[in-house]
């Protein structure tokens, strides 16, 4: 466990997906918070948590590096491997293609849901390791999860935009 997790700090976990959700959208599965939303809600929530620090579980370098920017060193650094753009491909493709060791990269995200579990607040999207972690033992006093529905061609376009 990283040291800020030493019973001095109040820590809202943000489960922030990107690469397949924005790079390679799929219309019907469930619409993700754009990092900028996820970083106003977990704003929102260290304030009404009175939270000093954050964890952000992500895939994507991109995000994670807004909320180096927006967090500073209030930000618990998150080792997981992280994906920059993946120009129209999966992460189980590049992962097969550039022989990724499978394996290694499933513990550093059951690693990272075991982190968010352990915090005091979450602000996530609908994805699976949102479900996962509310179904771990966890320390929650309080979450927001976006449901912003399901990915429609329109936000396929605007997506296309998101880092320009």
């Amino acid at each position: 466990m990283p040291d800020a997790f030493n019973g001095n700090n109040h820590i809202v976990a943000c489960i922030c997906r990107g690469t397949d959700y924005f790079d390679t959208p799929l219309i019907g599965i469930e619409k993700q918070p754009t990092p900028q939303m996820a970083i106003e809600q977990v704003r929102c929530m260290m304030k009404k948590h009175n939270c000093n620090m954050v964890y952000c579980a992500t895939e994507d370098e991109r995000i994670y590096r807004m909320f180096e920017k927006e967090f500073g060193e209030k930000l618990i650094p998150n080792t997981q491997e992280k994906y920059g753009d993946n120009h129209g491909k999966l992460l189980m493709q590049i992962n097969r293609e550039e022989k990724r060791d499978i394996l290694e990269i499933t513990k550093q995200y059951y690693r990272s849901m075991y982190i968010v579990s352990q915090c005091d607040c979450l602000v996530a999207g609908v994805v699976s390791g949102t479900n996962a972690v509310l179904c771990m033992p966890n320390k929650f006093k309080d979450t927001y999860i976006f449901k912003l529905g399901c990915v429609t061609e329109e936000d396929v376009k605007e997506y296309r935009t998101l880092w320009d």
